[in-house]
């Protein structure tokens, strides 16, 4: 694994806790500068399930979850809301910049259809270890029986994973990109270059 990929995977940490409203365990990947205080516990909202459960988790300076809240809502006004939904349409409705693409890998029946890896980049993106990290890490999210998904946010990149039968998609993108947008996005790409 090369150096700059080490330093990416070194930039999250992973805890597991246990959801009383959906009486499963969930592995949670958190920033590591969530830790970077003097005061814990820590608190962290994570979303699951569908309709989505919203768990606000508290966790101690060894990563350990040591409670769990479950608000029935979280408050947000009227001019905040309005803000989010705007930049969300616009973000969403328009091709991520080239120059905000770091590198792509589409694998189509165990061929490689199609590479890219912006100049500068290619001696960066290590393709077999994200696809490794993808492939074993517990968050993949198999959304239906056919198709799997994976985002993870490092502190300069996002990586994204999409796999649909035996076509595989990985993305690399600056971390200024809403998820939102990389997702859809990313999807587009997907279905347009397998």
């Amino acid at each position: 694994m090369d150096d700059k990929f080490s330093v990416l995977t070194e930039q999250i940490i992973e805890t597991m806790f246990f959801c009383n409203k959906c009486q499963e365990n969930h592995w949670v990947q958190l920033p590591k500068s969530l830790f970077n205080t003097k005061s814990f516990p820590v608190s962290y909202a994570f979303v699951h399930g569908n309709p989505q459960i919203i768990a606000i988790l508290y966790i101690d300076k060894n990563h350990t979850v040591r409670g769990v809240e479950y608000p029935k809502q979280i408050g947000i006004n009227r001019d905040q809301l309005s803000e989010i939904i705007d930049k969300s349409k616009s973000q969403t409705f328009s091709s991520i910049p080239e120059d905000l693409i770091y590198a792509f890998e589409v694998i189509a029946e165990d061929k490689i259809k199609k590479i890219y890896s912006k100049q500068g980049f290619e001696q960066i993106v290590n393709f077999s270890a994200i696809r490794e990290m993808i492939t074993l890490t517990p968050n993949f999210v198999k959304t239906k029986e056919s198709f799997r998904e994976f985002f993870i946010k490092y502190s300069d990149c996002w990586i994204g994973g999409m796999e649909l039968y035996d076509h595989y998609f990985t993305m690399v993108v600056d971390a200024s990109i809403d998820i939102d947008h990389f997702k859809f996005q990313m999807m587009a790409m997907f279905e347009s270059l397998i």
